[in-house]
């Protein structure tokens, strides 16, 4: 016998991460092609480094033989280091052709991820600095991500601190420390820190911790009828809706009040009957409480300025004021006037070739648009058109003829003049020239009325000869 044993080993796991890492155990397969075998002279030595608790060296299996075949098993099945390496020799002293060594990193259990300085649903309002601790017995750096994300207008105070920890390097792993939250109104909010990690050999782990930043009380929102009330600034309340402001808070709001001042005065609302309040949830996390104000209690004129204050559970004590969420508007019920010198209403003009007629508007707030219309023509000007001619409209040299002006004048709060009727003048024209360019219409219904009576007539002679 002069052949060599051949050894092969196999697994029934080949599925590997980064070349020789599996995140399940093994089970190793050991064939030697010999026909003059000896078992005894089989030699696997499997040493075991880098193990969890309790991993120990696996033994072999008892060979089963088939013919020249023979064949054995070995599991893997604990969190270790593997290192293989197999001989044998047959009964006639031969060596195998080519010993066996292989090496390879079982590993089925995924990272560790603690996060701490934060709990679930916890609300903070002094300082605020989450820690992540993420470690593996195989810890892959490029495999570990770590986000912030908050709620509020669309997540930007998470984005803002997104990158804001540092980052360090731990015996099997990294710490992930953020640095206290700056103490800006803008960062109250509503976050979720996750942390995703996979190792070497593909095992992953998340985990995540909600917490909220109260340090500045509620943020207040306008509804878009006050937001256009506010930019508008001028208004009559006419026909208006009622004023909504909303308040937003993490931590629930022990006591609020509600007030306008309107000159030297101010005025507190009372509950239910000047104004209401609703309570609703925002993303499961906001308190919004939504106070209706009734327009009817604003009777005045004037300027005012309407103001919700809350204090939360955590003594946090805000405004709309203060949160750059002004409500101002001025109330302004006082109809805009105009005045037409240079020509009046019913007046004839007979000695004059031409005249000058001037408008000149007015409001005690300001003019908002003129609609004049002279001789049917009819032109806007706007406010800013008629500053700059101090109010005033001049139609000059208006000749020969009957006229016609017609004025609408509207202020900032939309209050329109009352006397829209049209003034009535002529110019160069004696009675009788007047007499007749008014008897023309008379003659034209007159001339159609005899040409109605006669065909009137022409058909039922027709009739009468049938």
């Amino acid at each position: 016998d002069k052949t060599r044993p051949r050894i092969s080993l196999t697994y029934n796991n080949n599925n590997a991460n980064n070349s020789k890492y599996y995140n399940a155990e093994r089970i190793g397969t050991i064939t030697i092609d010999e026909h003059n075998f000896d078992p005894s002279s089989v030699n696997v030595r499997v040493t075991v480094s880098d193990s969890s608790d309790g991993v120990g060296v696996p033994g072999v299996s008892g060979w089963s033989t088939g013919s020249d075949t023979h064949s054995a098993s070995i599991p893997f099945v604990g969190d270790a280091t593997y290192e293989i390496n197999i001989t044998a020799t047959d009964q006639a002293g031969n060596a195998e052709e080519a010993p066996i060594t292989d090496s390879f990193i079982v590993d089925c259990t995924a990272p560790e991820i603690v996060i701490s300085n934060v709990e679930e649903n916890a609300l903070y309002s002094n300082n605020v600095a989450p820690n992540i601790e993420v470690t593996d017995r195989n810890y892959d750096t490029s495999a570990t991500k770590i986000t912030l994300e908050s709620s509020r207008e669309n997540g930007k105070a998470g984005k803002s601190l997104q990158d804001s920890y540092t980052r360090t390097s731990l015996a099997n792993g990294e710490n992930f420390r953020y640095a206290n939250f700056k103490k800006d109104a803008a960062n109250d909010d509503y976050y979720l820190v996750k942390a995703v990690a996979t190792d070497l050999a593909g095992n992953s782990s998340e985990q995540t911790v909600g917490f909220m930043v109260n340090r500045f009380g509620s943020w207040f929102t306008i509804d878009d009828y006050t937001s256009e009330l506010v930019s508008k600034k001028y208004t009559n309340l006419e026909g208006g809706e009622n004023i909504v402001i909303q308040s937003h808070n993490l931590a629930e709001i022990k006591e609020s009040k509600v007030y306008y001042t309107v000159g030297e005065d101010t005025n507190e609302l009372k509950e239910n009957e000047d104004y209401k309040v609703s309570k609703s949830k925002e993303d499961e996390h906001w308190n919004v409480l939504t106070y209706t104000i009734n327009n009817d209690i604003f009777t005045d004129d004037g300027e005012y300025n309407i103001v919700v204050s809350t204090k939360d559970s955590e003594g946090n004590v805000a405004d709309n004021e203060s949160k750059e969420v002004p409500v101002t508007f001025v109330i302004d019920r006082i109809i805009p006037e105009y005045y037409i010198t240079g020509v009046e209403d019913g007046q004839d003009y007979e000695d004059v070739d031409t005249v000058n007629a001037t408008i000149e508007v007015y409001d005690n707030i300001g003019v908002s648009k003129a609609i004049i219309n002279c001789d049917g023509v009819e032109k806007e000007y706007t406010g800013e058109e008629l500053d700059k001619t101090d109010n005033k409209v001049v139609y000059e040299n208006l000749g020969k003829g009957e006229h016609t002006i017609t004025v609408k004048v509207f202020d900032l709060a939309s209050n329109e003049s009352e006397n829209s009727n049209p003034i009535k003048f002529s110019v160069g024209m004696s009675s009788l020239e007047k007499t007749v360019s008014h008897l023309w219409w008379v003659f034209l219904i007159a001339a159609i009325a005899i040409i109605a009576v006669a065909v009137f007539i022409v058909v039922i002679v027709r009739k009468k000869r049938q």
